[in-house]
């Protein structure tokens, strides 16, 4: 079995706006993978696995997820209704 490296299992280590807790276990099947407990900047608090936070895929929970998507979509439109306004111009 290989080691686990506990180093950055630490309470208080920073995956993006995530902040570990503490550490723990997901057990899918048979199967044991090693989680923790993270708490976001906006508050939430979720059992992540390692893997997905060290790999940066789960950087952010899935309401700032959300939240910064909306925002980039609305950006987006803003941008698209500046340009129909300046082309109405002419």
């Amino acid at each position: 079995m290989p080691i686990r490296n506990r180093a950055n299992e630490k309470p208080g280590t920073r995956y993006g706006r995530r902040v570990v807790l503490r550490s723990g276990f997901i057990l899918c099947g048979q199967t044991k993978y090693v989680a923790l407990w993270v708490r976001c900047d906006c508050g939430r608090v979720d059992l992540v696995r390692k893997s997905m936070l060290v790999s940066g895929y789960a950087d952010q929970c899935v309401e700032c997820q959300a939240d910064e998507r909306s925002a980039v979509m609305i950006d987006q439109w803003a941008q698209r209704k500046r340009g129909m306004n300046t082309e109405n111009r002419v």
